[in-house]
């Protein structure tokens, strides 16, 4: 999954850099934000699927699966990213 939210420097953030923090942790909202929707929409999907009466052992419902576990994979890697980067942002690089 190609995104913005990587790549923050590992050391203490002074305040000129408070700014670029606040800036890329509303990308990796938006973009975790963007995955949540995704995974709802497909979830959503397959209960369709369910409701009209497409059998579960079927190609299209394995596709779907697939789909949602993909979606799910992706979401929570947005959101432990976003968790990074913003702990990185407040509190500086890790050290131990």
């Amino acid at each position: 999954m190609d995104n913005a939210c990587g790549g923050y420097p590992n050391h203490e953030v002074h305040a000129d850099r408070l700014g670029a923090a606040a800036a890329l942790g509303q990308a990796c909202a938006m973009e975790v934000n963007d995955a949540r929707a995704r995974l709802i929409r497909l979830q959503a999907e397959r209960f369709g699927a369910l409701e009209f009466g497409v059998a579960s052992p079927s190609p299209y419902m394995d596709r779907l699966q697939a789909a949602i576990a993909d979606a799910r994979h992706d979401y929570v890697t947005a959101a432990v990213l976003e968790i990074a980067v913003l702990r990185g942002a407040l509190a500086g690089a890790m050290r131990g």
